[in-house]
């Protein structure tokens, strides 16, 4: 019945084909997966290997700025020249002018003077007494026209104008001058900074941007490669889902087929294959075999198990009786085991024993041999002690020898003593130099050097006698010389005493009266120093009036006033600024727009609203301590001042470190006394450091307002 039940499920052949189907799909699936898992990170790596953005757009952003400082330096080159030419035209014109003022101040006394004779001729008398000079007077004057006065002071006046338009365009040219020399100073350490920025930075910006292409291609195939690493990740999974949905279709048969074979398996049902399709086909095939069989050897069997039935019961009966006598032989057995067991443990001991006695005698000599050995023993023992006493009759001798040796070797060593001795007087005639270790042959090289030095000095002095008498003869003729030439420039020389000493003190007297009158000379000198930096001190002073009053004047003093507040805004703001970013930041302004200095980047200047969201409330900060501190000072006697100050959140943005660090600004502007600081804030870090806090509440209808104090 079982064999006959048995039922192929439908559907097995369309299953079979989906499973090869999804199998081919999930292996191509995987396949372009690894092919696109490849390609990213091929792409990773190399975009990981190239230089980072940030470097690069800054190196841009520099070779930029180079570009336009080195442009602007190249205009400023081209303008300071012309300044100095137009400076060094307007120092003519105010000499030329000067001079024109001389002149015509001196035609101006020349006329007074002449006026002033006129007016006091009628007066005069020959033979008199002048009025004014009260010298008697031999001869009148000659009769002069009227001086023309007026004209005279016109020109002094003209003079004295253009002197003063001559002043104030050298001025204006000098300050043209400072103007450029400064720009250019500026621009060229500017570009010595920049370039000491671009350090190690790509050489042009040409190279950069080229660089910042290849990192943006870079890019652009790492997320192509991302982008086709996903979708074939994708496809991989919906064809793994495929085949995990077909493989629990497959597990439903194979489970279905091992429910079938269970219970023919006492019936030899074949063994199940991987391949469900074929597990079903040949099991369904053998049960229809053997569904055949037994109905053929069915009526046969009923006879054999009825003869069967008979035979079991003779050999139940049988067995029993067998059952009995295996019971007592299992007793018997059992005490035979153990008694084995305690005899092999005895064998396995002796064994044992026999091992370990056959490997102490397997090398060891013959009786004979051992004899022989033990008097070789003896022989070489009593060697030993010959040897040991001969050896230490040789460690006397040696130490005998040895004191020998060192008595020779200081015996040698005063030897070399006194050879140094002898030589050290000689070095500086050129004694040889003493070398290696023979002592007999360092005197020889030394008394060889000797004889043939004594020969030399022979010949030496007698060259020199001869030299010694054509100096002397020469110094006789310098002296002539000296002397001619001593009284060639007008310089006494004293008879009373030899030639040399007259002459020294002689010029010794001459050069004391000349450097008196240098002495003098600089003296004069350093007047003329003091008046010059008089002047320039009086003209600096001019200078800084002129400035001044064009600073003063009712259109220039109030932007003047402004530009000076801002400085001290951005200068205190800058210190403030600095405390709170831990020294990574400053303040400075150009054209009135606020610039930050980034000590951390090469001290680079960028603007304001380049800052983060926490870096731009740090900033805000330090203006806003600085602009009240400024009003508290600038407020007139008497008038309002600004002893409080709020802030209005913005600390959401501050991470935890900077949190602290503005925290403890504000409690230090608060313990100096000088200002209330309140804080609007929602930060619980923040408000628990406040001393007075005053929470705010409030519901659909109200508000409440509740004094905190720590």
């Amino acid at each position: 019945e079982l064999l006959i039940g048995l039922r192929v499920p439908a559907g097995l052949d369309d299953l079979d084909s989906r499973r090869r189907t999804v199998e081919s799909q999930f292996a191509a699936a995987q396949q372009a997966l690894e092919v696109a898992d490849a390609a990213d990170t091929d792409a990773r790596r190399q975009l990981s290997a190239a230089p980072a953005r940030g470097p690069l757009e800054r190196a841009r952003d520099h070779h930029l700025a180079l570009a336009a400082t080195q442009a602007e330096l190249s205009g400023v080159r081209v303008e300071h020249p012309v300044a100095v030419r137009d400076r060094q035209l307007a120092d003519a014109a105010v000499a030329d002018a000067r001079e024109r003022l001389r002149h015509a101040r001196s035609s101006y006394d020349h006329e007074t003077r002449a006026d002033r004779a006129a007016a006091l001729r009628p007066s005069l008398m020959a033979g008199q007494q002048c009025p004014v000079c009260e010298q008697v007077v031999a001869t009148l004057p000659p009769a002069r026209p009227a001086a023309d006065l007026t004209s005279a002071e016109a020109a002094v006046a003209v003079a004295e104008h253009a002197l003063e338009q001559a002043r104030q365009t050298e001025t204006s040219a000098i300050a043209t001058e400072r103007q450029r020399a400064g720009e250019r100073d500026r621009l060229v350490a500017e570009v010595a900074r920049q370039r000491m920025v671009l350090a190690g930075a790509p050489p042009s910006a040409a190279s950069v941007s080229e660089a910042l292409a290849d990192l943006e291609a870079l890019g652009t195939a790492a997320e192509q490669a991302a982008t086709a690493l996903r979708e074939a990740q994708r496809r991989r999974d919906d064809a793994a889902g495929a085949v995990e949905a077909l493989r629990g279709e497959t597990a439903v048969a194979e489970s279905a087929l091992w429910t079938a074979r269970e219970p023919l398996v006492p019936l030899g049902a074949p063994p199940v294959v991987d391949d469900v399709l074929a597990g079903w086909r040949e099991l369904y095939a053998w049960a229809q075999q053997e569904a055949a069989l037994r109905d053929a050897a069915l009526p046969g069997a009923h006879d054999a198990a009825a003869a069967a039935a008979e035979l079991a019961r003779a050999a139940t009966l049988k067995f029993e009786q067998v059952q009995h006598a295996a019971t007592a032989r299992r007793v018997e057995e059992t005490a035979a085991a153990r008694a084995e067991q305690r005899a092999r443990s005895d064998l396995d001991a002796l064994d044992q024993r026999i091992e370990h006695l056959l490997g102490a005698v397997e090398f060891a000599p013959a009786d004979a041999e051992a004899q022989a050995v033990l008097h070789r023993l003896d022989a070489l023992d009593e060697a030993v002690r010959r040897a040991d006493a001969e050896l230490r009759a040789a460690r006397g001798a040696r130490s005998a020898a040895d004191a020998r040796l060192a008595e020779v070797g200081r015996a040698v060593t005063a030897q070399w003593e006194v050879l140094h001795t002898a030589r050290d007087p000689l070095v500086v005639l050129g004694a040889p130099a003493v070398t290696g270790d023979d002592l007999l042959a360092a005197w020889t090289v030394l008394t060889g050097w000797a004889t043939a030095a004594i020969t030399h000095c022979d010949g030496e002095l007698a060259r020199a006698l001869s030299a010694a008498a054509a100096a002397r003869e020469d110094r006789d003729t310098a002296g002539r010389r000296i002397t001619d030439d001593v009284a060639a420039h007008d310089v006494p020389i004293p008879t009373d005493r030899p030639v040399a000493a007259g002459v020294l003190a002689a010029v010794a007297e001459a050069l004391a009266v000349s450097r008196g009158v240098r002495d003098r000379i600089m003296e004069r000198r350093a007047e003329a120093e003091q008046l010059r930096a008089d002047r320039a001190a009086a003209e600096e002073a001019q200078q800084v009036a002129r400035m001044l009053g064009d600073l003063l004047r009712s259109n220039h003093f109030p932007r003047w006033l402004v530009a000076s507040a801002l400085d001290i805004l951005v200068a205190d703001a800058s210190a403030s600024l600095s405390e709170l970013s831990g020294g990574q930041f400053e303040l400075t302004h150009d054209d009135g727009e606020f610039l930050v200095v980034d000590h951390a980047d090469a001290d680079a200047h960028r603007p304001v609203k380049t800052l983060s969201g926490g870096e731009t409330f740090q900033a805000s900060l330090a203006l806003a301590l600085a602009l009240s501190a400024q009003i508290s000072t600038l407020a007139a006697q008497g008038a309002a001042r600004l002893d409080s100050i709020f802030l209005d959140e913005g600390f959401g943005t501050l991470d935890e470190a900077t949190l602290d660090v503005v925290a403890g600004t504000l409690e230090n502007l608060a313990v100096r006394g000088d200002r209330m600081v309140g804080v609007i804030t929602h930060v619980p870090a923040l408000a628990e450091r406040v001393p007075v806090r005053f929470s705010v509440t409030r519901d659909q209808h109200t508000a409440a307002v509740v004094r905190e104090v720590r």
